[in-house]
Formats: structure tokens, sequence, C-alpha cells
């Protein structure tokens, strides 16, 4: 190769890394990751992603102690959106889509959830069924946990393959291991299903 030609080539690659890069500074994402899932949040947003943290992991717990699991198979990527995309938006505020098999046989899924910070909590007084101002910690908690906790039943049934015992252990889970939860899954519209009175008991607030 010519050194004319080497020279065409590094510039190319050159470009591209930083075509790369001006790409990655313009999406201004921030992300945090555990074992377990990742956050991801725009930049700027860092505030959002301490919460959903703290709530994530007030969830973890609540699986190890109450249903004796750890959710080790799975990875969740949590997507923190700063406007309504879709599905999401004032109303209904989180989705659990899990899951899929990966190559190493985790299961994934990615929950979204339009972050504390998104505007539109700010222009309108929006608030819950059960009166919870949504602009507030309180209302995003709820919504984070009901949707992340479903993962801790589907380690239960995992434990359990193919036993009926597992699916209604992990159904009765959803109605009497939680306060305040009388809805399944990733339907949730206004108002989220968990309370978080459970989530104080485990020293998960400030």
């Amino acid at each position: 190769m010519s050194p004319d030609s080497r020279g065409l080539r590094c510039a190319c690659v050159l470009a591209a890394v930083v075509g790369l890069s001006l790409t990655a500074e313009s999406q201004g994402q921030k992300a945090l990751t555990t074992d377990h899932y990742t956050v991801v949040t725009r930049d700027g947003a860092e505030a959002d992603l301490i919460f959903a943290r703290r709530w994530l992991d007030a969830a973890e717990k609540l699986m190890a102690t109450k249903y004796h699991v750890v959710p080790d198979r799975y990875r969740i990527s949590v997507n923190l959106l700063y406007r309504p995309e879709n599905d999401i938006d004032a109303t209904q505020s989180g989705q659990n889509r899990c899951c899929s098999t990966d190559d190493q046989g985790r299961k994934t899924g990615t929950i979204f959830l339009l972050g504390p910070s998104a505007p539109i909590w700010k222009e309108r007084q929006l608030v819950s069924s059960l009166g919870l101002p949504k602009d507030g910690e309180d209302y995003h908690a709820k919504v984070l946990m009901s949707e992340y906790i479903p993962i801790g039943h589907y380690a239960v049934q995992d434990s359990r393959p193919g036993s009926r015992l597992a699916v209604l252990l992990g159904a009765t889970m959803v109605f009497s291991g939680t306060p305040g939860v009388r809805r399944h899954l990733s339907h949730n519209r206004d108002e989220p299903h968990t309370d978080r009175r459970h989530a104080d008991e485990m020293g998960a607030t400030e």
C-alpha cells in the first residue's frame, strides 16, 4: 500500500471514529449498569438516574427478602424517557416488555418509563386516580416498582420449571405480597401496581 493510500485510509478511519463520537455526544445519554439492569436517560437528567437506581434496588431487596429470589438470569434495560413516546404518556407512564432470551441464555427485556424530570409533569397539574400528584416521587416510584417487581415473579416461576404451583405462587405474590397490588404485569394505566409504603418499610426512602 502506498503512503498516499495509507494516509487516505487513516483519514477515513479517523473520520469514522470522530463521527461515532459526535453521534454519541449528540444523543446525550447517561447510563448506569448493575448486574441485573441498565438505566439509560438523557444527559442532564442525573437525578432521574439516581431515582431509578434507588427504587430498582428497593425492588430487588423485596424480591430477595419476601420472595427469596435474585434475578440473576435477567438483564433489564430501563429507558427513562424525556417526553411521551409510542404507548408511553402521562396516562400510561410505564411499561415492561419482557422477555426474550439472548445467546447466553439470559432473559432480556425493557422497561419504558416517562421520567420524573419530563416536562409534561410540570406543564399540567396531573393527579392519579388515588389522588397522588404525578409530579411527585411517590407516583413515579409506584410506577417503576410495579414494572420491575414482576421480574421477581418470573424468577420464582423459573425456579420451578413446569410447575403449576410456581405460577399460582407468582400470582399470589402479585395480590398479597405487595400492598395495593390489584393488576398484573405491564398493564399499568393511570395507577401503578405497588404502594410506596412497602418500599418505605425497606428503608428505600430518603
